[in-house]
């Protein structure tokens, strides 16, 4: 709270005023930073994180201001200064995706932290190489860190704290396919984060129960979680969020079939994560919409994003499965088998360790690429494994899209009958579901 000549502090009426007094106020602040003035600056950058966070300031600047004072600190000997500051500058690499960057930061923090013995920022800093893990793909090696990190704040009372480890930990489960472990953490995020002050972490784990319910495709349940997310990101100006809702009410629209409504939440999507420098939601949202296109035929727009997709997804060293999974798909419909084969088994060989949720999806494509090209065997191996990794997770779209592929390879081997079994239960599954591929499983059954 700004202080008058005389000492006493305004009290502003609302969260606008107060961001309207910052932005008048900022070259001031950044200057204090600027001057390198200890303890002031590292503790100013502290101060200002949530304000930098929200993308009231660009990425750059951000990174300046903590280098600044990190340099502040080193200058005074101040230990603690430092690795607030190491914390700081690795966040705001994750937000780049700059993650190996961001690594080395968080290393240095997490060993000053334990040499002063903070174990306040050790949890934060924790729960930050947790992230960075899970963004180079390895969420196994991001689990024990969220596990420690939430030891951490239980242990101080910090339920905010455990609040966002919580949330953390449920997307490394997502990853890996683990939706009832995932589910049971984003419940328990949710039920100590019902204050205001915790919109933005609320908007983020509505969206992570979202991503949930649509694996499980319970699509109206994520579509009323994302309406309660993007009211609490549009109400308190929180656009990071909004831009990963706008992508989610994309996945989730794709997946129930409604290819148009995809590309609009996509496109808004997109938009947004350009403007606050969020280039994996800028990835998602180009492959997202390169799967919309693909199901309504327009394959050339899907690969033109699935081009842009690709090189920030190669600048990055992330989500390049997503990317690859999209582009099989066009490749397949194409006619182009063998290319769509190379893109789904390099989709599949990275899915195994970042991210094993994407696995029975890869293995469809394969199935669908050896029956294009003749090889029934092959096909039915691939169905049976993705059958067996849709089961294990609980997936059951893609266990139905699965059960469709496997009958088509049943039909083809002349065996009619067990590929009409095949089709009514993946006809039944698309029915319960509620989505527009039970009019294919409805056309095979009428054949046979």
């Amino acid at each position: 709270m700004p202080e008058t000549p005389g000492g006493e502090p305004v009290a502003f009426a609302g969260r606008e005023e107060a961001l309207a007094w910052l932005d008048v106020e900022w070259d001031n602040l950044a200057g204090v930073i600027a001057s390198g003035t200890p303890p002031y600056a590292w503790l100013l950058v502290e101060a200002l994180t949530d304000v930098l966070l929200q993308y009231r300031r660009s990425r750059v600047e951000w990174l300046r201001l903590a280098e600044t004072a990190l340099a502040a600190a080193e200058r005074a000997g101040d230990l603690r200064g430092q690795a607030a500051m190491c914390h700081s500058i690795g966040r705001a690499r994750l937000l780049v995706a700059d993650l190996k960057g961001a690594l080395g930061y968080l290393g240095r923090a997490q060993e000053l932290c334990r040499r002063t013995d903070w174990p306040q920022q050790e949890a934060a800093v924790l729960q930050a190489l947790g992230v960075a893990r899970k963004q180079l793909g390895e969420p196994r090696r991001a689990i024990p860190l969220y596990r420690r990190a939430a030891e951490i704040n239980r242990s101080l009372g910090l339920v905010r704290g455990e609040a966002r480890v919580l949330n953390n930990l449920a997307s490394a489960h997502l990853k890996l396919a683990h939706l009832d472990q995932a589910e049971e953490s984003l419940l328990a995020c949710l039920a100590l984060t019902g204050e205001p002050e915790n919109a933005h972490l609320r908007t983020l784990t509505l969206v992570n129960l979202a991503l949930v319910r649509q694996r499980q495709a319970r699509f109206a349940d994520a579509l009323g979680h994302l309406d309660e997310a993007l009211a609490l990101a549009q109400g308190a100006g929180l656009l990071y969020a909004e831009a990963v809702t706008y992508e989610t009410y994309g996945w989730v629209h794709r997946d129930a079939g409604d290819h148009v409504r995809a590309i609009d939440a996509f496109a808004r999507a997109l938009g947004l994560a350009q403007e606050v420098e969020n280039r994996r939601c800028q990835i998602a949202s180009l492959a997202g919409a390169a799967a919309a296109e693909t199901g309504l035929g327009r394959m050339e727009a899907a690969l033109a994003r699935l081009d842009a997709a690709a090189r920030l997804a190669e600048d990055t060293g992330t989500d390049l499965d997503q990317v690859l999974l999209e582009r099989a798909e066009v490749r397949l419909r194409q006619g182009r088998h063998a290319d769509a084969m190379l893109d789904a088994g390099h989709a599949l060989e990275l899915a195994r360790t970042a991210n094993p949720l994407d696995l029975p999806r890869a293995h469809i494509l394969r199935a669908a690429g050896h029956l294009a090209s003749g090889d029934t065997e092959s096909c039915v191996r691939e169905c049976e494994r993705a059958l067996r990794h849709a089961r294990r997770s609980g997936q059951p779209l893609q266990h139905a899209r699965a059960l469709t592929t496997l009958g088509h390879a049943r039909s083809r081997a002349g065996d009619d009958g067990r590929a009409a079994r095949l089709w009514s239960q993946a006809h039944a599954l698309f029915t319960g579901i509620g989505v527009p591929e039970q009019q294919e499983t409805a056309a095979l059954l009428a054949g046979h």
